[in-house]
């Protein structure tokens, strides 16, 4: 079937591949660009799904009881492979990185969710039971009390005493607040076969 309104499919292409790793509101991209030529609404929302339905986009919402609440938030959107982002221009080696992360938690069937307080955890990842708390920094330096801020608030929020900060080539380990924050570079998380059970 044919594509009925090629720019609208272009800009909206351009936008989900430029924004991955961050959140992406389809009613304030609406209500940017229906000046700029016409298209309906439900049209969007159809060439959003195909973008999810061809699995080239992947959303993970908020991390909420409520579903209400999930789908009230706006998604973050995440790519199938990083060299669609690239091709748009973007250089951002942090953000790189986080859809990497992403794809590899995906990959290993994990349920994916981000959380947001007054900070934001990357990921709030579900397997089996069992919940885990990653955050992806691709150069910690002075970024580490932000990073761990978001981590230790998840955690409080969500009862857990554990989480992992994944960065290009740190390595360490940190207390604070009784939550055990591990600092590994990606390539090693990335090559540690995942234990069942």
């Amino acid at each position: 079937m044919a594509c009925a309104n090629l720019p609208l499919l272009r800009s909206l292409r351009e936008a989900l591949f430029s924004s991955f790793a961050s959140k992406f509101s389809l009613s304030s991209f609406f209500r940017k660009m229906k000046g700029r030529f016409p298209f309906s609404k439900d049209t969007l929302f159809r060439y959003y799904d195909h973008f999810l339905d061809a699995m080239l986009i992947f959303e993970v919402r908020k991390f909420t009881p409520s579903p209400y609440q999930r789908l009230r938030n706006p998604p973050k959107v995440y790519v199938a492979d990083n060299a669609l982002t690239i091709r748009m221009g973007t250089r951002d080696r942090g953000r790189l990185l986080e859809n990497l992360i992403y794809l590899e938690l995906r990959r290993r069937r994990y349920e994916v969710h981000y959380f947001s307080g007054r900070e934001e955890c990357d990921f709030v990842a579900l397997r089996e039971g069992e919940m885990e708390l990653y955050q992806v920094s691709f150069d910690l330096g002075e970024n580490l009390p932000r990073e761990m801020e978001g981590l230790l608030e998840a955690a409080a929020e969500l009862g857990l005493k554990r989480g992992t900060i994944l960065t290009l080539e740190e390595e360490r380990t940190v207390e604070e607040k009784g939550v055990e924050i591990t600092v590994v570079p990606a390539w090693k998380w990335l090559l540690t076969p995942l234990t069942d059970g």
